[in-house]
């Protein structure tokens, strides 16, 4: 059997496939780690969502009417001959491993389960599939220690096999920038978990601060205005969200509190680790996930969260004290690279890997 097989949750691009991942067209914040693991002695492949279908059916009517869903399930007839399955969908074949069986090791990403068990937990055919699912994971990663406890509170049964690895950013396609920043307070984040009422009413009591936000056309929904000072941008080409990057004054990750229902876990994750390689200045909202992440004060400021008129005051705060974006940059690129790195993530899911390959050798 072949060792290991990520399945990312979109197309997967050529280069991941062929193992040629260090390019600079895209961050590789999202691929875990992947490209590192042939170099830590576990041989490993991608595939991706798109690769359910041979690309000559992928575009016609079969293709189109293949939701998300059903993608994933034809992936799992290409998992077979792997002794570990790593990735965040994993849940939508888990069923079908059931019912085929199989040798293979699942090791599940955990990006929204805290919102699936939540929501799954007062329809009792639904919770008991899931939990049946669960059950059938080697291990689970988690990226911060809250979703690890969160789990065990919910999932008492799933003791021993969570497991908390931090994401990693790339610092090598971002690259730190200090100099020639404009005034632009920049927001970035299309996850339902994003707070962008919150962030409107502070951009209103701030009339001549620029605010840029890069979001979803559904994170706008029930927003009634939009202040005149927020320029709204969809579906942004990565080259221009860099840039973005690069030359705005402080970023603004508003999120909700630990207690909604909806989006990623940690929503807000992957945007304050890209932030971060920038060095570029950060303001997010308190969540519990971030005390894996940053020291309050140094890397990063805190606001409470849905406190527009705290946002306003730490924004201005920032706008007014050069030295202290500096501080902030500087001290959060460093902890990109000292301990937050593609690398350090690699290897922390290496350690998980091979302990699956080692509990699976010795139950046989």
């Amino acid at each position: 059997m072949k060792t290991l097989l990520y399945i990312f949750p979109g197309a997967t691009p050529a280069q991941v496939r062929e193992g040629t991942t260090r390019h600079v067209s895209r961050p590789r914040t999202q691929q875990y780690g992947f490209e590192y693991m042939a170099s830590l002695g576990i041989p490993a492949d991608a595939i991706g969502r798109d690769d359910a279908l041979p690309q000559r059916l992928l575009h016609g009517w079969l293709g189109k009417a293949l939701g998300y869903r059903a993608r994933h399930l034809l992936l799992y007839f290409k998992t077979r001959p792997y002794k570990i399955v790593f990735g965040a969908a994993l849940l939508y074949f888990l069923p079908l491993k059931k019912i085929f069986g199989g040798k293979g090791k699942y090791v599940l990403l955990n990006i929204e389960l805290a919102r699936i068990v939540r929501a799954n937990k007062e329809r009792p055919v639904r919770y008991r599939l899931l939990t049946l699912a669960l059950k059938q994971c080697s291990a689970i990663v988690c990226f911060a220690a809250i979703q690890k406890e969160w789990l065990l509170t919910e999932c008492p049964f799933l003791e021993g096999n969570i497991f908390v690895v931090k994401l990693g950013s790339d610092t090598e396609f971002y690259q730190a920038v200090y100099e020639g920043r404009n005034n632009t307070v920049l927001s970035v984040g299309a996850d339902t978990g994003r707070d962008y009422a919150t962030l409107f009413k502070a951009a209103e009591l701030l009339p001549n601060t620029q605010f840029d936000v890069v979001c979803g056309k559904h994170n706008l929904v029930g927003i009634e205005s939009i202040p005149q000072n927020v320029q709204i941008f969809f579906n942004l080409p990565i080259d221009e969200l860099k840039k973005k990057y690069e030359t705005a004054q402080q970023i603004v990750i508003a999120t909700h509190d630990d207690t909604y229902t909806d989006g990623a876990d940690c929503s807000g994750q992957t945007v304050l680790l890209d932030a971060m390689a920038c060095g570029l200045p950060v303001i997010a909202t308190r969540k519990a996930y971030l005390e894996d992440y940053v020291e309050e004060g140094k890397e990063a400021v805190v606001v409470p969260p849905y406190d527009a008129h705290a946002l306003a005051e730490r924004i201005t705060r920032l706008q007014q004290e050069p030295e202290l974006r500096l501080s902030l940059g500087k001290a959060a690129r460093k902890k990109a690279e000292e301990s937050l790195s593609l690398k350090d993530m690699a290897e922390d899911l290496a350690v998980i890997f091979r302990k699956v390959l080692e509990d699976s050798s010795g139950s046989r």
